[in-house]
């Protein structure tokens, strides 16, 4: 409920008294109503009060306003019923202004926003019956002056704090901007540190490892050294007659003395091509003692293309016939001798102790694994059995060893020459990987030049 000495009862009065007209029409509007208590009572109340009005959000009772009649003044006569008929519309002269000079100056400043306006209406009309309407906008205007000043200056002051608070959050900023350089700043300093310590620790390590590098070297040739003096004396003191060192490689090699006999199986136990045997007279020559070593392999051509088995005495395998021929170049380049493989009547003749009647290379005609190397697992290290009588050790076994004759079908005379050029080579011997079978001293292979496998390998011959 509202008392009944309210503020807002007062200004409601005034309101339908006249103070609320704006337009000075005799009318009141629900919105002249509405704007002049919602600016006098808020202010009488001093912010106490605020009433509030608008438009009814429906559709069907939203439309025109509420309109107030107005108590006529003592000036305004009030039409009489009794009033004679007008009398007839006649010509006259142009009649004078029907507005008095007060309503005449309100008509031009009533929707004015000055207040300087109606204070010069009011100063001119003090009487007139629009002055209370006059006072009540200039009122209004001034109220809506103070609350724009108002309202400026709380923006001048905010726009002042916020400003000091820019400036503050600005300086801040600078700060933890300078804070995080400095701090960038020492960790790149300490980073920079940390490389070069870690720099000079990598080149103490270096020159650590350089240097044992070096003296393993200086001890693996003082080593070689030694053992190549060793073995020399060795082979001094105990090599046979009929035998020769080659000093690069160390390599030994076997005077097979020359002689005649007959090529291919000797026991009708052979395959196709072993049978047509044919007489053969062979010249001397020597032969190496065994096959060709990684170690002696490596000392010639700086690498080692055994894979599967490793070892500095163990054959070397995985040498097609072309690497051979590549491998005798540059040996016999380096020691000025002439080295090549034996032909494959010359490799028979000497598996055979100079072409005896034997079934395998060590001089028998049984093979014991206890003499023979094969059906295993893996090569073995040259010379780990006894030699044939010639002292040719593993003519039998360990690997396949290639020839340098054109391999054919049947003999006919290829097999005593070394063939320049040709689509298959024979090999002797068998392997580690065969049975004892393929490991007999007439068992012919062939293979083209190129091919390569963990069971090839070769010895040396020289006229």
């Amino acid at each position: 409920t509202v008392p009944d000495q309210s503020i807002f009862r007062s200004q409601f009065v005034a309101a339908l008294e006249g103070e609320a007209d704006a337009n000075g029409d005799g009318y009141l509007s629900g919105t002249e109503l509405g704007e002049f208590l919602q600016d006098s009572v808020v202010n009488y109340s001093k912010g106490a009060q605020h009433p509030q009005y608008g438009k009814i959000r429906n559709p069907n009772l939203d439309k025109g306003d509420f309109v107030f009649a107005l108590p006529k003044t003592a000036t305004e006569p009030e039409p009489s019923s009794t009033a004679a008929a007008p009398a007839p519309a006649t010509v006259a002269a142009p009649a004078p202004s029907q507005f008095l000079p007060d309503e005449e100056m309100w008509k031009e400043l009533q929707d004015s926003d000055s207040p300087e306006d109606f204070e010069d209406f009011l100063a001119a009309f003090p009487e007139s019956k629009l002055a209370p309407v006059a006072r009540m906008k200039l009122k209004r205007l001034k109220r809506k002056q103070s609350k724009a000043k108002a309202e400026q200056q709380q923006l001048a002051e905010e726009a002042k704090h916020l400003e000091e608070e820019r400036k503050r959050l600005e300086a801040e900023k600078q700060q933890i901007s300078e804070a995080k350089r400095k701090t960038e700043e020492e960790q790149k300093r300490k980073q920079e540190e940390e490389r070069k310590r870690q720099l000079v620790e990598e080149a103490k390590r270096e020159e650590e490892r350089k240097r044992q590098e070096a003296e393993q070297r200086r001890i693996a040739e003082a080593k070689r050294k030694a053992e190549e003096e060793l073995a020399a004396l060795r082979q001094k003191q105990e090599q046979p007659k009929g035998v020769w060192t080659e000093p690069v490689t160390g390599m030994r090699f076997v005077e097979v003395p020359g002689g005649s006999f007959e090529i291919g199986d000797q026991f009708g136990e052979g395959e196709g091509n072993e049978w047509n045997n044919r007489k053969i007279t062979i010249k001397s020559f020597r032969l190496g003692a065994t096959e060709v070593t990684q170690k002696e392999w490596q000392k010639i051509m700086g690498s080692n293309p055994s894979k599967l088995f490793r070892g500095s005495d163990l054959p070397v395998e995985r040498v097609s016939f072309n690497d051979v021929q590549e491998f005798i170049r540059r040996l016999n380049a380096r020691t000025g001798k002439r080295f090549r493989l034996p032909t494959e009547a010359e490799w028979e003749y000497a598996c055979r102790e100079g072409g005896r009647k034997v079934r395998y290379c060590n001089g028998k005609d049984e093979a014991r694994t206890s003499e023979i190397h094969y059906n295993s697992g893996e090569t073995k290290r040259v010379a780990s059995f006894a030699p044939n009588s010639l002292g040719l050790y593993d003519m039998s076994g360990n690997v396949l060893e290639w020839t340098c004759s054109e391999y054919k079908k049947r003999y006919d005379g290829r097999e005593e020459k070394c063939a320049v050029y040709a689509s298959n080579y024979s090999l002797r011997g068998g392997s580690w990987d065969d049975d004892q079978g393929w490991v007999r001293a007439a068992t012919r292979y062939s293979f083209g030049p190129d091919f390569r496998h963990f069971d090839l390998g070769f010895r040396l011959a020289q006229d």
